[in-house]
């Protein structure tokens, strides 16, 4: 299969664009996951925290 010149820079430039688009794609999910992993982390250690404050507090009692 041969292409005209056109056609080539019309296939080159589409898989430059989807290229692009996937880089995007997995950049955008990249940050997401970590925006999520910060705020379940932020969530684990509070939980954490109150645990061991409860746990003090019913020594505290006892």
């Amino acid at each position: 299969m041969t292409y005209t010149k056109a056609q080539t820079t019309r296939v080159s430039r589409y898989k430059y664009i989807r290229h692009r688009i996937i880089l995007f794609l997995i950049a955008h999910f990249n940050h997401l996951l970590n925006t999520y992993m910060c705020l379940y982390l932020i969530i684990l250690v509070i939980h954490i925290q109150s645990i061991i404050s409860n746990k003090f507090i019913l020594k505290k009692e006892l």
